[in-house]
């Protein structure tokens, strides 16, 4: 069966329920709370953010950026990426999970997004692609739609996953009490990304045909030169990727989970089948191939053409091979600059599915105060 919670909240869902609490939450610390607190001073931010859930109802978890945008929230040693600018002098993941694990006894999951290093006008000096041109990810034109989706690494360069793999043992190996990963990864949802020097030389070692050259017309997967037979191809590299980032960070740790996040329509008629090749988020596959144990599920849940998402995720997830899968609905604060009513987001969901458990993501330090309400109001 698909399960609500995590591994380690059942026993935690049960007791919510004997005491008459409704809802079993988690914590999700999004960028534009990091850039919001670096504004004043982040260490003082993140003080006063423990100081907030001291007085709320507590969390099962805390999500924490390790690495987004194509940089660490950690000190990056032999690593080849930089620290994040907002975070300079401060180790924001050791701050974060010194104060949940050891002080408060949450457990504590890393954020990592594995190929979306650069949003929308991002300044080239925060630009990793300015250091790693060769890494980036381009459309057949030899460009990326930068301003709409930002710049997407190459899942099909070795050098990419070289650094990748190297971030997940670093993770493991300087924050064993991190309790889990949680891994994002797609590529662009604008632009049909695959045909850098690196994925057309991949794609031509293996099947001897460039993929400029291929028949755009054909679905055939099974014939190297059309157009899907190179989208199984796409999806199967990144689904190794994924694989062996998961691997790496569990490797000798029995304990360490890996969750990864999805699109909660992905596997609906609302996802069209083109924006399935551009995006390639294929969450199920990663289930079924025990890269990961829990899915959380995101969309635009007020969107008035939702009325089955977090349903069509679900009755996805009926075709996972393994069956104790664990899934949450995410809900977020805001949306940009526009605050977003978390009651109105859990009444729509709950209006698809009655659901124990959620993640609630902040991207204010002052949302905090939202969350509390909200919960209060259950």
């Amino acid at each position: 069966m698909v399960r609500p919670g995590f591994h380690w909240t059942t026993s935690l869902l049960a007791q919510s329920a004997a005491s008459g609490k409704r809802l079993a939450y988690d914590l999700y610390i999004d960028l534009p709370w990091v850039e919001e607190a670096a504004k004043g001073q982040v260490k003082e931010a993140v003080e006063g953010f423990f100081a907030k859930i001291d007085n709320m109802p507590r969390p099962n978890r805390l999500f924490v950026p390790a690495f987004q945008h194509g940089h660490t929230f950690f000190p990056p040693k032999d690593l080849p990426f930089a620290l994040d600018r907002r975070c300079q002098g401060l180790n924001l993941l050791r701050e974060f999970s010194h104060r949940a694990i050891f002080e408060r006894r949450l457990v504590v999951y890393g954020i990592a997004d594995l190929l979306r290093w650069a949003a929308p006008n991002t300044p080239k000096e925060d630009d990793p692609f300015t250091r790693y041109p060769e890494w980036l990810e381009v459309n057949i034109e030899n460009a990326c739609n930068q301003a709409h989706d930002g710049k997407f690494a190459s899942p099909f360069h070795p050098q990419v996953w070289q650094a990748l793999i190297a971030l997940a043992q670093a993770l493991a190996r300087q924050y064993p009490p991190l309790h889990g990963l949680l891994i994002q990864c797609r590529l662009s949802l604008r632009d049909l990304l695959g045909y850098s020097e690196a994925a057309r030389a991949a794609y031509i070692r293996a099947y001897q045909v460039d993929p400029v050259d291929l028949d755009q017309s054909l679905r055939d997967s099974k014939n190297p030169v059309s157009i899907g037979h190179w989208a199984v191809w796409r999806r199967r590299v990144i689904t190794d990727l994924v694989g062996a980032v998961s691997r790496t960070f569990r490797a000798g740790r029995v304990q360490a989970r890996v969750a990864v996040r999805g699109i909660a329509p992905y596997y609906s008629k609302v996802f069209s089948p083109t924006q399935r090749l551009m995006a390639r988020q294929d969450w199920l596959e990663w289930l079924n191939a025990g890269h990961a144990d829990e899915v959380i599920l995101h969309a635009n849940w007020l969107d008035n053409r939702n009325q089955t998402w977090l349903k069509d995720g679900m009755t996805a997830l009926k075709r996972a091979k393994n069956q104790r899968v664990y899934v949450n609905p995410l809900i977020i604060c805001r949306e940009g600059s526009k605050v977003v009513s978390l009651q109105e987001q859990w009444v729509r969901l709950e209006q698809q599915v009655v659901w124990p458990y959620v993640v609630i993501a902040i991207q204010h330090p002052n949302d905090l105060e939202r969350v509390q309400q909200f919960l209060q109001s259950l």
